[in-house]
């Protein structure tokens, strides 16, 4: 009989993530990111200060699209439920751009969260690593900008 390990997570895929980070800076760069990020998964980790503000970057990337599309797709929706936009007779223009948002926004909130575990992985084993100590629990407190995010996610 075969035992399972339940406390051991699966290592994360982050090929999505990658493959979009290829489309907007190259398949260079993006490989060096999505490096930096598997690093932390290694037993020879050495934090690297480049490595930390370029994973940075791509969340904050993430971060501000994300929110940018969420604010259109709420505003969308409040104009079709209000009657500001009209659909044409027979066909339902205003819901395909409502899901064509919708679309827009779970991809880049899934990977949005990609980049934040990615980057809060690095970020606690780069602290470990110079002597801090990880808090046992409660590692990451959602902000409230995220947590919103979080919340409108459920209704999309």
């Amino acid at each position: 009989m075969q035992t399972i390990n339940r406390n051991k997570k699966p290592k994360p895929d982050y090929q999505d993530l990658q493959d979009e980070l290829e489309e907007r800076y190259g398949p260079d760069l993006a490989q060096q990111i999505v490096d930096e990020i598997r690093k932390v998964e290694r037993s020879d980790f050495e934090p690297n200060y480049t490595g930390a503000k370029a994973v940075s970057e791509a969340l904050e990337l993430f971060r501000g699209e994300t929110r940018e599309v969420l604010r259109r797709l709420q505003k969308h929706r409040s104009a079709v439920e209000s009657g500001g936009i009209h659909r044409l007779a027979g066909a339902n223009v205003a819901d395909l751009e409502t899901e064509r948002l919708r679309i827009e926004f779970e991809k880049l909130f899934n990977l949005y969260f990609q980049a934040q575990k990615g980057y809060y992985d690095l970020f606690w084993r780069s602290m470990f690593y110079y002597g801090m100590k990880v808090p046992p629990l409660k590692r990451y407190k959602k902000t409230r900008h995220e947590q919103e995010m979080t919340l409108a996610s459920s209704y999309v």
